[in-house]
């Protein structure tokens, strides 16, 4: 296989903010990747800032191998100061330390940003879909998701429900992994001796 990677990964959520199952995840996911040797560059949304608060400013590096950068842009679409300024900060984080991959969470915004970011870097994109990133009630138009699906490298899909939609919209199985985000209780069911009498 091949040596230690530098990551950069775009999350609209990340430890110390923990908000949510997001959050959980890629802290558990960058924990994984940093085990394993690899450097991790995280690009996500500053917490929300309280009334008097100075302005938050993120640690240099929460521990070795992984740095935090308060940079992931809500809605690009609609904010192109800001995409510019993540684009000027990732160039300069390149060329100082080379990505060699970027990975997303999320079609939008994260997912959007990757592959703008890909294409300036000339890096590989990999975008993990999903919730409802592929739906017909998402606030964001079929052609933004269509166009991450489109310049993704890779993508990894939460659920084969999921990639049958992406798949529809964009043809997109061929490089379109599934890595569910759930328990197969078909392969997987609980020792009834670990479970309380109460509860069974």
């Amino acid at each position: 296989g091949r040596g230690p990677m530098h990551i950069c990964l775009l999350t609209p959520s990340f430890p110390p903010m923990v908000d949510g199952g997001v959050a959980i995840s890629t802290g558990r996911l960058a924990q994984g990747l940093l085990q394993r040797g690899h450097q991790i560059t995280v690009v996500t949304t500053a917490p929300p800032a309280h009334p008097g608060d100075s302005p938050c400013m993120p640690p240099e590096a929460l521990q070795p191998g992984i740095a935090l950068h308060y940079g992931l842009v809500e809605d690009p679409s609609r904010a192109a100061p800001a995409v510019e300024a993540l684009r000027v900060w990732a160039q300069a984080q390149h060329q100082r330390e080379p990505f060699d991959v970027i990975l997303a969470y999320f079609v939008y915004p994260a997912g959007y940003l990757a592959t703008v970011l890909g294409e300036v870097l000339g890096v590989p994109v990999v975008c993990s879909c999903r919730g409802n990133d592929i739906s017909k009630d998402m606030f964001i138009t079929p052609e933004i998701i269509a166009a991450v699906l489109t310049r993704s490298t890779r993508l990894i899909f939460v659920s084969t429900s999921l990639l049958h939609m992406a798949d529809t919209l964009v043809p997109c199985r061929t490089k379109a992994t599934v890595v569910t985000n759930a328990v197969d209780s078909t392969l997987f069911t609980p020792d009834a001796s670990a479970i309380p009498a109460a509860l069974r």
